[in-house]
């Protein structure tokens, strides 16, 4: 007798109602993502199921006059039990401005800070990608 195996369950990005305009959804297949109905998620998406949890930054918002919306973003997510719940948290950085070296070492020691892993893309190609290999 052969035992054949299952084949694994295709888990769902949880994304914030804000975030289905993103541009990096044109880059990321319809069929693994969904808009949470958790009113209580802060983080900006979510792999049901499992242990991540991703923060969107893109550069170029952060540095027009909206540096303080990260440390916000971060210190409401560390605040809930979401935070606990999700140990592989993830600050998904999309690096779209030139050489701006300073803001990127300041989110990194953001992230050390708040214990988030930082990943840095520089097309939403890239960072959609990044987030289909986690799904």
């Amino acid at each position: 007798m052969f035992f054949k195996p299952k084949a694994p369950k295709l888990r769902k990005l949880m994304i914030l109602e804000f975030q289905k305009n993103n541009k990096l959804f044109e880059h990321v297949p319809r069929s693994i993502w969904e808009v949470s109905k958790k009113p209580e998620q802060e983080a900006d998406f979510i792999i049901e199921d499992s242990p991540y949890s991703f923060i969107f930054l893109s550069l170029k918002y952060h540095t027009n006059n909206n540096s303080k919306y990260i440390v916000n973003k971060l210190a409401a997510f560390a605040a809930k039990d979401e935070y606990k719940i999700y140990k592989k948290r993830i600050l998904l950085l999309l690096c779209d401005v030139e050489d701006d070296k300073d803001e990127i070492l300041h989110l990194h020691k953001l992230c050390e800070e708040f214990n988030l892993i930082f990943l840095c893309g520089f097309t939403f190609q890239e960072i959609s990608s990044y987030l289909s290999t986690f799904v």
